[in-house]
């Protein structure tokens, strides 16, 4: 239940910068995952940030402790989800780098030449075309 509810609050948020015409389609942006509570984050991570990718739609997803980035930076958007009983924010930006030819994910830096094979092509991709 939890995973679809953040799944809602996601879109909602891509659907605001879409709006203010940061980002275009949802695979233009990255979001980050913030909050205050290991255990949470813990059940974040471990369900993978291409889970999240993908279920959302978008080209990178990062997490990390809230108290640091509420300070650092505005452009959070509070989720309120009952299953984790305590604050935790999104922010959604647009992804950097180049695009993938074969997917359209902006993987970000680090992101291309992981394989000889497809050297053109994200490691995502490259993965499921050597598998």
């Amino acid at each position: 239940m939890a995973v679809l509810q953040l799944r809602e609050a996601v879109l909602a948020a891509l659907e605001v910068q879409r709006a203010a015409k940061v980002i275009g389609s949802s695979l233009q942006a990255r979001w980050t995952f913030l909050c205050e509570d290991d255990r949470t984050l813990e059940w974040f991570r471990g369900l993978g940030e291409e889970f999240w990718g993908e279920i959302s739609i978008t080209s990178k997803v990062e997490s990390g402790k809230s108290e640091a980035a509420v300070s650092a930076a505005g452009g959070l958007i509070e989720v309120n989800i009952p299953h984790l009983q305590q604050k935790a924010f999104i922010r959604v930006e647009k992804a950097e780098g180049l695009k993938c030819p074969r997917c359209w994910r902006y993987p970000g830096s680090g992101g291309f030449g992981g394989s000889s094979e497809h050297p053109e092509l994200c490691g995502r991709c490259a993965r499921q075309l050597t598998v």
